[in-house]
């Protein structure tokens, strides 16, 4: 079936019709008669006058643990990478999801065409989840792929060093979204990475690669990670515009509401940022308008215990738009 702009579809899966509004690679922009826009595999769409039994996504089985998943996975006691796909056309936060009861030293990179783009260090413990950034709807095209380091915590320090790499594939990555209770909204999308911090199997390595990560220090690998929190800090940006054309290549085709939960989304993950990595102050760059972005952002400023204070003052470069906040 060809598709096309402006072109009627079923979803399969659903049985919901509506418009499409954007093709990509493999993929489209559908706009849903309540005005809802969701990404969607071409594969999943078929003609809408069509006679045809409204297919269900399989479920096989629970997960019973204590982040109950709706789904049935290969290995549900497992690290993950995960994707929050609730915004229907981007961007999609992912993070590490650890299903298992080891930690770990973790260093993620985000690759376009094997080009490291972005890099993210943390430290993750059991059943927990660490968000690493966000991806655009647009990047998905660029053949994003993901590479996992990760050195799991054990008694005597740090162990050795494991290796993932995963592909992002356009046309499942959105076939195949689960809910987790524990992580709001979603759905999101699973990737398995690890099946256990301390039991994955390594091939045998020879010669001084073997001595170097036998002997590896954890106090080495703490003054690493601390070089590259100084590092991040000293090009952490003092300024987030939250105009919504800065943050997206689709606003136009978003509600206010849509909008509103695209800006705060970013914010938040700034704010949590810049107080983990102890920056002094930030401006947030809301603009005037109506001032509901404002009111939100100043509310949920009230939150956090970090903040020291926050005001919305005249400014030579921002003028009456942006808000001041002090750590």
């Amino acid at each position: 079936m060809i598709f096309a702009v402006g072109q009627r579809v079923r979803l399969k899966y659903t049985g919901e019709i509506g418009v499409i509004e954007q093709l990509a690679e493999g993929i489209a922009q559908i706009r849903l008669s309540d005005g809802d826009l969701i990404p969607t595999p071409l594969e999943n769409l078929s003609d809408p006058e069509a006679v045809t039994t409204t297919q269900k996504l399989p479920v096989k089985g629970t997960y019973q643990g204590p982040i109950p998943i709706s789904a049935d996975l290969d290995h549900p006691t497992a690290v993950y990478l995960l994707f929050d796909l609730v915004n229907k056309g981007g961007p999609f936060e992912y993070g590490l999801l650890n299903l298992t009861g080891g930690s770990a030293l973790i260093s993620c990179q985000l690759q376009f065409k094997s080009k490291v783009v972005r890099k993210k260090n943390e430290k993750i413990g059991p059943m927990q989840y660490v968000a690493l950034g966000n991806l655009s709807f647009s990047e998905l095209g660029h053949q994003p792929g993901f590479h996992l380091q990760a050195w799991p915590v054990e008694s005597q320090g740090s162990g050795k060093s494991l290796e993932k790499k995963v592909k992002i594939k356009v046309s499942q990555f959105f076939a195949q979204a689960v809910p987790i209770e524990d992580l709001g909204e979603g759905p999101f999308r699973l990737y398995q990475l690890l099946k256990d911090f301390s039991q994955e199997e390594k091939p045998a390595l020879k010669g001084l690669k073997k001595y170097t990560q036998e002997n590896i220090k954890w106090d080495h690998i703490e003054r690493v990670m601390e070089k590259n929190v100084i590092a991040e800090k000293a090009v952490f940006p003092i300024e987030l515009d939250l105009h919504i054309e800065k943050l997206t290549t689709f606003h136009d085709k978003l509600s206010n509401l849509e909008i509103l939960k695209i800006q705060i989304r970013h914010f938040e993950k700034y704010l949590s940022d810049a107080i983990k990595l102890g920056v002094d102050h930030v401006y947030i760059i809301h603009g005037l308008g109506k001032g509901r972005l404002r009111e939100e952002i100043h509310t949920r400023l009230n939150r956090y215990p970090q903040v020291r204070e926050f005001k919305n003052e005249y400014h030579p470069l921002y003028g009456w738009g942006a808000t001041e906040i002090k750590f």
